[in-house]
C-alpha cells in the first residue's frame, strides 16, 4: 500500500469540513434562489428557451438557445426590468443583457459516454464522507456520486 505524502489531507475530512465546498453550495443556493424569482416573470412560453446566466448585483444575463427568442424577450425588456427590481433579489438591477447561446438548448440530446462505475475503494470513502457530513446537501451530493439515496442510507 502506498503511503500518501505528508502534506496530503484526509479526503473525509476535505470533503465535510471545507469551507469552499460549503461556500460553493451556498453560491449554488443563491443562483438557484435568484433563477427561481427570474422564471417566475417570465411568460410561460419562454420559460424552456431561456435561463438565468449570471447577476452581478447591477447586471443580469440570461442564456437564450436561438436568436428568435432572444428578440422576443428584448421587446419584453422593460417590463422584465421594472417587475424583477421590485423585488428584492433584484432590487439593484440596472442592465439586462440576453446572450444567444445555442449549445444550451433544452431540447438538443446530450451525447454522454455510458458513466464508468466508481472504484469500491473510492466509493467507500464517498460513503464515509457522506455519513460524516453535517450539511444535507453535501450528504445527498455524495449518496448519489455513490448510486445511494439518502433513505436507504441514512440508518
Amino acid at each position: 500500500m502506498k503511503r500518501r505524502p505528508h502534506y496530503a489531507k484526509d479526503g473525509i475530512k476535505l470533503l465535510t469540513n471545507s469551507q469552499q465546498i460549503t461556500q460553493l453550495l451556498q453560491v449554488n443556493q443563491d443562483q438557484a434562489a435568484l433563477a427561481a424569482v427570474f422564471q417566475q416573470y417570465l411568460q410561460p412560453a419562454a420559460r424552456e428557451f431561456c435561463k438565468l446566466s449570471s447577476f452581478n448585483g447591477h447586471t443580469l444575463t440570461i442564456a437564450v438557445y436561438n436568436s428568435m427568442w432572444a428578440t422576443r424577450l428584448r421587446y419584453q425588456q422593460q417590463r422584465l426590468l421594472t417587475q424583477l427590481r421590485a423585488t428584492e433579489a433584484f432590487a439593484k438591477l440596472e442592465v439586462i443583457q440576453f446572450k444567444v447561446m445555442p449549445q444550451y438548448e433544452q431540447s438538443a440530446p446530450l451525447s454522454v459516454a455510458e458513466p464508468q462505475p466508481i472504484p469500491a475503494s473510492a466509493s467507500q470513502t464517498l460513503a464515509n464522507a457522506a455519513k460524516q457530513a453535517e450539511n444535507p446537501e453535501l450528504k445527498a451530493t455524495l449518496l448519489r456520486l455513490i448510486g445511494q439515496n439518502e433513505k436507504s442510507h441514512s440508518s
